[in-house]
């Protein structure tokens, strides 16, 4: 049986990159503060489900690469309709936005890699992390059970 979670379809609402003048990155100084902003909506249909997960990056440090980063992401996931309840509430918001993360970051990351600051590839991230609190590039969120992979970093 396929994952009672599918991905219908997704589209690309925003994405916005500001890289930083080519005299104010400092290589070893690219660290950056990301947030996390997430909707999660119900459709007409039983089992649909429309999720949005936002990300932004803002500087932690003077010599930054980039100056801003924002991309937003909305899917349309169907659950199987005999998945329990409690199975489905496990499943959206937390695989939902952990699919999306992974595709907003392989967005970024080409995007970035055209501009004459290079490319930036977004770090991994923990389910939970992309559910609750918002995260510091350099910190370690601790990977839980739940954890969608090791926490990582951003690649020069």
């Amino acid at each position: 049986m396929l994952s009672p979670l599918q991905l219908e379809r997704h589209w690309l609402d925003e994405l916005q990159v500001v890289a930083a003048a080519p005299k104010t990155a400092t290589p070893g100084d690219d660290g950056y503060h990301i947030t996390f902003d997430r909707t999660v909506r119900t459709t007409d249909e039983a089992h649909r489900f429309e999720v949005s997960l936002t990300v932004g990056l803002k500087p932690v440090g003077r010599g930054a690469r980039f100056r801003r980063i924002r991309a937003k992401m909305t899917g349309l996931f169907v659950v199987h309709p005999d998945c329990p309840a409690e199975v489905t509430d496990q499943l959206i918001p937390g695989n939902a936005l952990a699919i999306l993360y992974g595709l907003l970051r392989a967005a970024v990351a080409q995007t970035t890699g055209i501009t004459r600051s290079g490319q930036l590839v977004m770090p991994t991230v923990t389910i939970p992390a992309l559910i609750g609190d918002d995260v510091t590039v350099g910190e370690s969120p601790k990977p839980g059970p739940d954890s969608l992979a090791a926490p990582g970093h951003v690649e020069d």
